[in-house]
C-alpha cells in the first residue's frame, strides 16, 4: 500500500506514518499501554516529525489530515490458571484533545484453560487528526488472575500513517474493520 504524502513548507515530499510494538513483558494493568519506540527496533517506524512520549506514552501527530490507525493486540498465556471462566480485554484509543465518541475499540475474550493459550484481534478507523494531536491506547482488563496473561511482545502493534492531507468532501469518517 502506498503512503500518500503531503508537502512541507519547503515542497518536499514526505510521508506521515509511524508504527509501535508494545513493550516486552507488558503486564495487563488497566492504564495506558507502554510501546517500544527505539529506532532500528524490529517493527518500529517512526518518520521524522512523528514523536512517541515515553512517559505520557503518547503518540504525537506532526501534521494534520485523514489518518488510517491500526491495532493489532496478541495476548498470550504465560501462567496456567485454576479458574474456567472467561476472562477479557479491552482497549480503546485515546486521543487529546478528545474527540466525540470512541474512535477505535477492541474487546478480546480470553480462552479458559486448557482450550487456548492466546487471543488476537484488530481493528482499525480513519480518523481527522489535528497537528499536535495526542493517541495513546488505554487498557482495560477484565481478568480474574491478571498475571497469567501478557500482551504478546511479538505480535501486538500500534500505528498509522495520513491517507490525505485535508478530509475529501463526502467521506464518512467511520470504523473500518
Amino acid at each position: 500500500m502506498d503512503f500518500i504524502q503531503g508537502g512541507g513548507q519547503s515542497g518536499t515530499q514526505q510521508g506521515v506514518f509511524a508504527q509501535l510494538v508494545v513493550a516486552d513483558g507488558a503486564q495487563l494493568t488497566e492504564g495506558p499501554v507502554q510501546w517500544r519506540s527505539e529506532p532500528g527496533l524490529t517493527g518500529v517506524t517512526l518518520a521524522p516529525g512523528v514523536h512517541y512520549d515515553k512517559h505520557t506514552q503518547e503518540l504525537v501527530v506532526p501534521e494534520a489530515g485523514v489518518y488510517y490507525v491500526f491495532l493489532h493486540l496478541t495476548l498470550k498465556r504465560v501462567m496456567a490458571s485454576n479458574h474456567n471462566r472467561s476472562d477479557s480485554v479491552s482497549v480503546a484509543l485515546d486521543l487529546q484533545p478528545r474527540q466525540a465518541g470512541a474512535p477505535l475499540t477492541l474487546t478480546l475474550d480470553l480462552p479458559p484453560p486448557p482450550s487456548g493459550n492466546s487471543a488476537a484481534g484488530f481493528r482499525s478507523s480513519l480518523l481527522h487528526l489535528d497537528a499536535g494531536q495526542r493517541l495513546s491506547v488505554y487498557l482495560r482488563p477484565a481478568i480474574q488472575e491478571p498475571l497469567s496473561w501478557q500482551l504478546s511482545a511479538e505480535a501486538t502493534v500500534w500505528g498509522l500513517f495520513r491517507v490525505a492531507a485535508q478530509v475529501p468532501s463526502g467521506l464518512p469518517l467511520s470504523k473500518l474493520t
